[in-house]
């Protein structure tokens, strides 16, 4: 293929059998999403911009010839997965005739996944554990995207089955009762020249990841899977409104050392027990913090609506419950406001 795309990492492969003009109704209709936006130029032919990268799509004589682009292996590894799960749902015979030229060898654990050594396990505050890590390949997260996922096999006592490549270069993960744990995280401080990383996580009364981090001893293993998409990290803006619960605060504590110069807005922290939970935030100079109760004072979405109303140019961060990010999502879309104003995320969900 002779036509160039302007990322530095790029794998190909050549379909046949599909209607260029049904992929591009399909993506065009898939751009409605956010992050995905669908744009027709000459060099590239079809381009569609997704969380991960770039892929491209130009018809060929018989053919059309896919070009997978992305800044980082994680990210590369991701988007083309992606696009295999598009292609088996819209032209499943398609799909299993996809072929990558540079495809991961078949059977080998997924080049987004690394074994890391943990170096320290300290409690912060009175429900938050900090936990060190020294991780072998750093690249997969940086300051924008600074989400990452833990993988804890199942609690069987039997050796766990590692997730694989398959023959489309895709990652097969085990099911049923030899399913791994896949929680989301965020990475709090990161160390490049150590090759180490920090993160906080806030300890519920139940679920796997608080037993574990109970049990959890310097030198254990862990495995950390790359997200390779902006996990709601550095913000451009200079005017924001951030809001989140205990499962958000090492999010925005991230995002608070990296504002720009300058940055006004306010913060503000919903905790079972407000500030005494004693979570170390500190925000710059123009940014102040308001620390409020769960059940004693007014909800986290109710201070939101209040405060985006008083300052519709500020750009809105909410990360909470379930329940609490659809209804700032409604409200926003009720505001009329740009969906690109703002960040608004489910970082857990009280029904399980």
């Amino acid at each position: 293929m002779t036509n160039q795309v302007p990322h530095e990492l790029t794998d190909h492969a050549t379909i046949c059998g599909v209607n260029m003009s049904f992929l591009r109704e399909s993506f065009e209709e898939r751009a409605k999403k956010p992050h995905h936006k669908v744009t027709h130029t000459p060099e590239h032919g079809l381009s569609v911009r997704m969380k991960s990268g770039y892929m491209y799509l130009k018809e060929q004589k018989d053919a059309i010839v896919l070009t997978a682009a992305s800044d980082r292996p994680d990210k590369l590894f991701k988007l083309k997965g992606t696009i295999g799960k598009i292609l088996k749902e819209l032209q499943p015979d398609t799909f299993q005739e996809l072929q990558w030229a540079n495809a991961s060898d078949v059977g080998a654990l997924p080049p987004n996944l690394q074994l890391t050594r943990v170096l320290s396990v300290e409690p912060l505050g009175s429900a938050f554990v900090r936990v060190r890590l020294q991780v072998p390949n750093l690249s997969f997260i940086d300051e924008t995207s600074i989400h990452f996922g833990i993988a804890l096999p199942p609690e069987t006592g039997n050796a766990p089955e590692w997730p694989y490549v398959n023959e489309n270069g895709n990652a097969v993960w085990p099911k049923g009762d030899k399913a791994f744990h896949r929680p989301v995280y965020t990475s709090r401080t990161l160390y490049p020249e150590a090759g180490e990383m920090d993160f906080d996580v806030f300890l519920h009364e139940s679920g796997r990841i608080s037993k574990w981090i109970k049990q959890l001893q310097p030198g254990d293993r862990m495995a950390m899977i790359g997200r390779g998409s902006n996990g709601g990290g550095l913000l451009d803006n200079d005017k924001v409104l951030m809001f989140g619960d205990e499962t958000a605060f090492p999010a925005i504590a991230h995002i608070l050392d990296k504002l720009p110069a300058g940055a006004e807005g306010t913060v503000t922290l919903e905790a079972e027990n407000g500030a005494d939970c004693g979570y170390p935030i500190v925000a710059p100079e123009g940014i102040s913090i308001n620390w409020i109760t769960r059940g004693k004072d007014k909800h986290l979405s109710e201070f939101a609506k209040e405060q985006c109303s008083a300052a519709p140019d500020h750009f809105l961060w909410f990360a909470a419950e379930r329940q609490d990010a659809m209804r700032m999502r409604e409200f926003f879309r009720a505001q009329g406001k740009d969906p690109q104003d703002a960040y608004v995320r489910a970082y857990w969900n009280r029904n399980g």
